[in-house]
């Protein structure tokens, strides 16, 4: 899959939009809270990371936020925000998955608390971006779904904590 954008955030945090092709065939399908393998081949040709997909299943890309804190995810940021060397750059990615996880289950309830702790509050990103989307879709209709089934939240509670600002 081809990297289409990256942005790299404050305490080394670089985040990747892969592109996720309209067509049936190419489209990775997932949903809010799942997470996939990301392989590099550029920077190591047999390793897979898992990251949290951190865009909504509404968005036309797929997007994960990397903390940049070993050897592998700091030559990932190095690459990425060398401007210089264009021929060099990292420009496509191989995914495994989506995996499930329990943020998953969210939607059968009517209250949930979300805690996130630094990074780890990724995949509450996509899960709150896609709230975010039916909330809109909704305001035009009576009921919010979610794969055929209708959201149960009324309230959700959340609370990121961090070391830094």
């Amino acid at each position: 899959f081809k990297i289409v954008k990256v942005n790299i955030h404050p305490s080394n945090v670089v985040e990747l939009q892969i592109e996720n092709l309209k067509p049936k065939t190419n489209r990775i399908e997932y949903k809010a809270g799942q997470y996939i393998y990301l392989n590099i081949r550029k920077l190591a040709f047999f390793e897979w990371h898992p990251f949290t997909i951190t865009s909504s299943p509404n968005d036309s890309y797929i997007s994960v936020h990397i903390r940049c804190a070993g050897d592998w995810t700091m030559e990932l940021a190095r690459n990425l925000s060398n401007h210089t060397d264009e021929g060099n750059r990292i420009k496509s990615v191989s995914i495994d998955g989506p995996y499930g996880t329990c943020a998953e289950d969210i939607f059968k309830y009517e209250e949930v608390v979300l805690v996130g702790a630094g990074i780890g509050v990724t995949p509450y990103a996509s899960i709150l971006k896609y709230i975010s989307h039916k909330i809109g879709e909704s305001s035009s209709s009576a009921s919010v779904t979610n794969n055929s089934s209708v959201i149960k939240l009324k309230k959700v509670y959340f609370f990121w904590i961090c070391s830094t600002i």
